[in-house]
């Protein structure tokens, strides 16, 4: 029914909205929904919401197929495969990583990168202080999954953020205290030394 409202769309907005929702993993918020669907207008893409409110959550602003068989039906109605869910995920990590406004950016944008192989993109967001902040605030145990992928490959934490290792006193202490924990639990004291100092 939902395929038959839209069926004037050459774009097919019903499967590009279901299959961005199961390529993201955690769902999308319309923020970010809107200009991943191609700037759909919000008048056009409303009632699609409506339609679908019965089957889909809102979850920390996110949006989400709520009901697993629902979520089924849409695999088997759609039947995408595997490389075309990867090529999703691949353009909604470009989107975040070229958009550094979005508030979830740094929730959502290194899982989506380590799920698409981009480890030379993951170490250089991983890099940056903020994101940094928001994923210990969050779930430190996450960032340091990140990293031990990294050094596994060849990368180092020391080495992605060298420019405050060297000069700590520019940044926030609440900020130097959690590397410095990151740092005494891989194993590298004099770091997470320095950086308490």
């Amino acid at each position: 029914r939902v395929d038959r409202d839209y069926d004037g769309e050459k774009t097919l907005l019903p499967r590009r909205f279901f299959l961005l929702l199961e390529a993201s993993g955690g769902g999308l918020t319309e923020g970010e929904l809107l200009p991943l669907l191609g700037g759909v207008p919000q008048a056009r893409f409303a009632p699609l919401r409506l339609a679908l409110e019965m089957f889909t959550a809102v979850s920390g602003g996110a949006v989400h197929i709520a009901v697993p068989s629902f979520r089924q039906a849409v695999l088997d109605h759609y039947a995408p495969e595997e490389s075309e869910l990867m090529d999703w995920r691949r353009k909604i990590a470009d989107w975040f990583y070229e958009n550094p406004d979005p508030p979830r950016r740094f929730r959502v944008l290194p899982r989506l990168l380590r799920e698409t192989g981009q480890s030379e993109r993951l170490f250089e967001i991983l890099s940056g202080p903020a994101c940094f902040d928001a994923l210990w605030r969050h779930n430190k145990y996450e960032i340091r999954e990140y990293w031990a992928e990294l050094e596994a490959g060849g990368e180092s934490a020391a080495e992605g953020y060298r420019s405050l290792l060297e000069d700590p006193s520019q940044h926030d202490g609440v900020l130097l205290t959690h590397m410095a924990e990151f740092f005494a639990e891989k194993g590298e004291p004099e770091r997470a030394q320095k950086l308490l100092e």
